[in-house]
């Protein structure tokens, strides 16, 4: 998780009205990547046996013609999948648990094989009483989940990545003390403004990214071919405002903190094209279905 992506998500849930701040408020966000074989890996995830969602990788590598995912590049959290899911109840739930569905393999000697990979786990938990509200955002790595499948070489786990190479599940039980260690007050992230400067005057242009999928921030080829044009368009001077949004869900703290996920994968990507990240605002919009517009100014 990105120190701005927790700096955002913790400053979204401190402003969280008193009606909507709960002890059990609680997102699961995970980042996978995976491998394909007539058809992308798929999942669910579980609360104490309780599914609280499910989703695909929306891209994963194509193994149908021998490609697989490369180490160190296609591992970095920055660059997998994020899903968010909301969770009731936290302080009850033992344990959760990834279940790869749908596993499909070509053959021994043949290409083709269908794998999950997760790359890391993150939960946020708000609290609030009278005291004031807290939020806490703590991260797991794949090295503390726990794989459990029909035969020993079905799983992997590794500092990088935790693997299901069957169908089977990857399992994070609550540590000792709690999912969080202390909840300390959250303040908003600070946010450094523009130095000035004598660039001449930025031409002012809006650019639409549609079509994420469900509970997903990837980014598809055809978003990443629109921001190669924001690029092209994009001046010293300017400043580019990345609103992204959210339907459906649970709870308006799930959209709010999709929306920022989503926001913050295009903002990643901006930069990775050679935007300066001050540059970059990221706003999380109301409503609007699964997409980002993004402002030039």
């Amino acid at each position: 998780m990105t120190g701005q992506f927790r700096a955002i998500l913790l400053a979204c849930l401190v402003v969280l009205s008193p009606q909507q701040a709960h002890a059990e408020d609680a997102i699961l966000a995970i980042t996978m990547v995976g491998e394909a074989y007539e058809g992308t890996p798929k999942f669910q995830i579980l609360a104490d046996k309780i599914t609280i969602g499910t989703g695909e990788i929306a891209h994963a590598v194509d193994t149908s013609k021998g490609n697989r995912l490369k180490l160190p590049t296609d591992f970095e959290r920055s660059t997998g999948e994020r899903f968010v899911f909301a969770v009731p109840d936290i302080q009850n739930v033992s344990q959760f648990e990834i279940v790869f569905t749908n596993d499909a393999w070509a053959g021994t000697a043949k290409p083709g094989d269908r794998n999950l990979y997760v790359l890391g786990l993150t939960l946020s938990v708000v609290k609030k009483d009278a005291t004031g509200t807290a939020a806490e955002a703590r991260d797991f790595s794949p090295q503390q989940l726990e794989a459990i499948t029909r035969s020993p070489g079905g799983a992997a786990i590794t500092p990088r990545y935790s693997a299901l190479f069957q169908d089977g599940r990857l399992r994070l039980k609550r540590p000792q003390g709690g999912w969080t260690t202390s909840a300390s007050i959250a303040k908003p992230a600070q946010t450094t403004s523009p130095q000035p400067n004598t660039n001449p005057p930025c031409r002012r242009a809006r650019f639409e990214l549609g079509n994420f999928a469900k509970n997903s921030t990837a980014l598809s080829p055809a978003m990443l071919e629109q921001l190669e044009r924001v690029k092209a368009a994009f001046r010293p001077s300017c400043t580019a405002r990345v609103t992204a949004y959210a339907s459906g869900g649970p709870s308006d703290t799930f959209r709010a903190e999709l929306s920022l996920a989503r926001a913050d994968a295009v903002a990643r990507e901006l930069a990775r094209l050679g935007l300066a990240p001050e540059r970059i605002k990221t706003v999380s919009g109301s409503g609007g279905g699964r997409r980002a517009i993004i402002s030039i100014e």
